[in-house]
């Protein structure tokens, strides 16, 4: 179903998309904001792809140590329907190599979406969760002691989908395991951080999905 194959698209990238950041001194340069050791950081973002857009939220803490823990929430809006999903997802990041501007962390991430509007089609109901896990790299590239930052990052992982779709007390499940590549620039100034980003799944026929990103460190 095309509309299904959007959803998971552009689940995956509110999933990944989000992500993206970058750090502030001692902070995780793998991750997408400019958040620094013991700072929390709050965004909004956009992503956008052939068919289909989804507006959402991020909230993430950055620990005293090598740990990062994000939180996102995303509404995924279908392209000439009043069909709708939601979506909330966990991460946890670790940052296993820092050395000079350079970062690179593992990551995990657990998410579980739902329909929030059916458009009027009686007794349908879809769910699903999207789970797995990957790397991502990060430099942090200073201007003096301007306080401004460039960051570009990359990073890569697996994900499985896992969707039930129900009609009329009829279900039927399917699932999907593919790969996410992705990368994004971000810029920061003090506690500002924002930047576009890119992501390129391993679905057949999937189109790229952009990313705008615009956040602010606590």
């Amino acid at each position: 179903m095309r509309t299904q194959r959007l959803t998971r698209r552009v689940c995956l990238t509110i999933t990944v998309g989000l992500l993206l950041s970058t750090g502030d001194g001692e902070a995780q340069a793998c991750l997408g904001n400019s958040s620094g050791d013991g700072q929390g950081y709050l965004l909004g973002a956009a992503a956008f792809t052939d068919g289909a857009w989804a507006p959402g939220g991020q909230l993430g803490y950055n620990a005293l140590g090598p740990i990062a823990a994000v939180a996102d929430f995303s509404y995924t809006l279908v392209d000439n329907s009043d069909i709708a999903f939601a979506r909330i997802l966990g991460t946890l990041a670790a940052e296993v190599v820092r050395q000079q501007k350079f970062s690179f962390c593992p990551v995990a991430f657990f998410g579980y979406r739902w329909l929030a509007n059916d458009a009027g089609l009686t007794n349908l109901d879809v769910d699903g969760v999207l789970f797995g896990g990957g790397g991502e790299v990060g430099w942090r590239l200073e201007s003096g002691d301007s306080g401004l930052a460039f960051i570009p990052q990359l990073g890569a992982v697996l994900a499985h989908d896992r969707s039930t779709i129900s009609v009329g007390g009829e279900s039927v499940t399917g699932s999907d395991t593919f790969g996410s590549f992705f990368g994004a620039i971000t810029l920061t100034y003090k506690s500002v951080f924002f930047g576009p980003g890119i992501e390129q799944t391993t679905i057949e026929n999937a189109d790229p999905v952009f990313v705008a990103r615009l956040g602010v460190v606590f």
